[in-house]
């Protein structure tokens, strides 16, 4: 697979904007979260190692670390978009008189509901990691945070909108009440 993460950033634009379902909107809104979390990064390395924030080092250390996997993880939630929404369109174009294609489009639209799911979650963590940042952070670097939050903030609202595409076209109501609670959840950072 060509992985998103992979291509030049003119590249990746021109295949967004052509008439190619993917890449879409949920893997964008990864992409994007990774673009946050690496702005997060940037803030913990504008601020480790200076003195003047010595007394908060430790845990811009271990944000470093976490926004660093949550990054590594978005960048897969882009490809893994890609791919669900990929077998979304295979399991409708089966023939309709296949007794399996009504469970293989529900089994894919749980897939493609997943992914945008676990975006949005990880964009979440990032609005929480930049706000503290904001505050804790290398005041050179404020704006950069708060640019995280921001981009975090559109990422997690996108991969939302693609949670909820889904959840229409899913009839397993025990799953959708599931899903339902975890946004709950996850809108609560907003």
């Amino acid at each position: 697979m060509n992985r998103n993460a992979d291509k030049k950033i003119v590249e990746y634009i021109e295949e967004l904007s052509s008439k190619a379902p993917t890449p879409g909107g949920g893997a964008t809104a990864a992409l994007t979260g990774a673009l946050a979390a690496s702005l997060a990064e940037m803030v913990c390395n504008l601020t480790i190692g200076k003195e003047k924030y010595l007394e908060v080092e430790t845990e811009v250390l271990k944000t470093r670390t976490e926004v660093s996997k949550i990054k590594d993880r978005l960048l897969d939630l882009s490809d893994l978009d890609s791919v669900a929404f990929t077998l979304v369109m295979d399991a409708y174009r089966m023939p309709k008189e296949k007794a399996q294609r009504t469970e293989k489009i529900q089994e894919a639209l749980r897939g493609a509901t997943k992914v945008p799911l676990e975006t949005a979650f990880w964009c979440s963590k990032i609005m929480v990691f930049g706000e503290r940042l904001s505050l804790i952070g290398n005041k050179n670097a404020f704006s950069d945070a708060k640019s995280a939050i921001h981009l975090a903030k559109g990422a997690m609202l996108s991969a939302l909108e693609n949670v909820d595409i889904n959840l229409q076209s899913l009839t397993d109501k025990k799953y959708i009440a599931e899903v339902k609670a975890k946004l709950a959840q996850i809108k609560k950072v907003c």
